[in-house]
């Protein structure tokens, strides 16, 4: 059994304590490793905030940049939430509302998806 433990800017897994600049908002535990979203709602600028390790506590992935995924002009956000995991994809959201369809396997965005406000 893995035992992940979240603390405000900590995440211990099995043991293993990984530290992040900004608050740890959201884990998502798979059968392999953790997907972690962190940021500070008060001064976050850091972008591609969402990250996974194994259970061992090695570092798998960081999410990519948003970028090729924006209209021209568009700025990149921080994210602010993770919904929906299936075995393959996490829909993950920006602070403006934008969504996108993360692969879990290797933090790459498959697609942006609708953004409902």
């Amino acid at each position: 059994m893995n035992i992940v433990d979240i603390g405000t800017k900590q995440l211990v897994i099995n043991g293993r304590i990984k530290n992040f600049k900004n608050t740890v908002h959201q884990v998502c535990m798979t059968d392999s490793f953790v997907i972690v979203l962190y940021f500070d709602p008060q001064e976050d600028t850091e972008l591609n905030n969402i990250c996974a390790y194994d259970y061992n506590g090695e570092f798998l992935w960081r999410i990519e940049d948003q970028k090729p995924f924006l209209p021209p002009k568009a700025t990149e956000q921080p994210y602010v939430g993770m919904h929906s995991r299936t075995d393959d994809r996490i829909l993950v959201n920006d602070w403006l509302g934008r969504s996108y369809f993360v692969d879990v396997l290797t933090g790459k965005i498959i697609y942006r998806g609708e953004t409902y406000k």
